[in-house]
């Protein structure tokens, strides 16, 4: 608003905003068609459309202002100036509709979420176009003149004005006569720049990461017991890895505050976090870390307090299996926070899946590199 009000009078600027709203309402309304639900990624999208809505409003309104000023009346100022730019901007955005179709057709797990996004810009953008070309319009011809002298605010809008039009002239415009006249120079410098670009990530200076593991202050213990244990028998083991973690909490203290960096811990027998079925084969222990930002020195990082806590714990051989991980932001990593692999066996819970499992978790801890692996039993029930 503030923004277009430098450039717009504030009358025009108020309608531009309106186009907002009125295209997320539409959107909205559409939505159930699509079998679309308000969610992480519909919302992303609505992020993404919040800059690209306001653009046909914006051209169209600025038009329309520009004809005004010209001496049109504000009716015909609307008409002509709707109809000067209503095929660039149509164009314009059946072109950004384009762009966003070929996240429609990703396939598997990402595809899941890909989808989401190009049916709410769609819909937006095509709200969007509809309010321009109609609605802005109708609202912009009960607009009245400027009268004769100007106030404050005009001025200051005018004075702004110019200087993008000096801008234009001294700076933009022969920037683009220049690249015009030397058009092959100007074609070879940007396709240097994409070479350039491919080289920087072809060569490994510039990473990719899909989904960046950002650590959280988290440690998480987990145990599995042998097929046939009782929940005491878990009970016992567990008790063993917090007794490990309240050595931890003893070790690691800050040298200033004299605080321990371990806060919190959680122990619990019989089954998993965020699983509402009893299993009593399973155990976990949850620590949580002081902030980095709250010690007086970076201390340990999680991974090394992961793996004193592993030391800490001792042989676990009456465990079916044990590891200690971090949590990377995704869920709970194994070996403080490296790249994980899920291996996800689909059929009936038998216990043919679980021997199975059990010997796809020992050939995983056979490789070299692999620093831990685990087999996650699930409740009694068909997947």
């Amino acid at each position: 608003m503030i923004i277009l009000g430098l450039f717009l009078r504030p009358s025009i600027a108020i309608w531009v905003l309106v186009g907002i709203p009125v295209s997320f309402a539409g959107t909205l309304w559409l939505m159930p068609f699509f079998g679309l639900t308000v969610n992480v990624m519909s919302l992303f999208g609505f992020i993404i459309a919040v800059g690209l809505i306001v653009d046909d409003a914006v051209v169209t309104s600025e038009n329309i202002y520009t004809k005004m000023n010209k001496g049109m009346s504000p009716e015909e100022a609307a008409i002509t100036g709707t109809q000067e730019i209503a095929l660039p901007v149509t164009f314009g955005s059946l072109t950004t509709i384009v762009a966003f179709l070929p996240l429609m057709f990703f396939e598997g797990f990402y595809g899941t979420y890909t989808k989401q996004v190009p049916p709410v810009i769609i819909g937006i953008l095509l709200f969007s176009l509809l309010e321009a070309k109609l609605s802005l319009p109708a609202h912009l011809k009960f607009l009245k003149p400027l009268g004769s002298q100007p106030g404050w605010f005009a001025r200051f809008q005018q004075r702004i004005a110019d200087g993008l039009e000096r801008f234009i002239e001294h700076r933009f415009k022969p920037l683009v006569e220049f690249s015009t006249r030397h058009r092959v120079s100007t074609c070879c410098l940007f396709l240097a720049f994409a070479m350039a670009s491919i080289a920087l990530i072809k060569s490994g200076r510039l990473g990719f990461v899909s989904m960046p593991n950002i650590e959280k202050n988290r440690l998480y213990a987990s145990l599995t017991m042998p097929r046939d244990a009782k929940v005491e028998d878990t009970n016992v083991l567990v008790k063993r890895v917090e007794q490990a973690a309240e050595r931890l909490k003893k070790e690691y203290v800050d040298p200033v505050t004299g605080q321990s960096y371990i806060k919190d811990i959680l122990a619990s027998a019989g089954g998993w976090p965020g699983r509402p079925w009893v299993d009593p084969r399973s155990g976990f222990v949850i620590v949580t870390v002081v902030d980095a930002a709250e010690r007086s020195e970076p201390g340990p990082s999680h991974k090394q307090v992961a793996d004193r806590w592993r030391e800490l714990c001792g042989e676990m051989s009456e465990v079916q299996s044990f590891y200690v991980s971090v949590d990377g932001g995704r869920g709970f990593r194994g070996g403080g926070g490296e790249e994980s692999i899920l291996v996800e066996l689909r059929g009936n819970a038998s216990d043919a899946r679980d021997q199975l499992a059990e010997e796809i978790e020992l050939l995983l801890k056979s490789y070299q590199g692999v620093s831990s692996a685990a087999y996650a039993p699930k409740a009694r029930r068909s997947v």
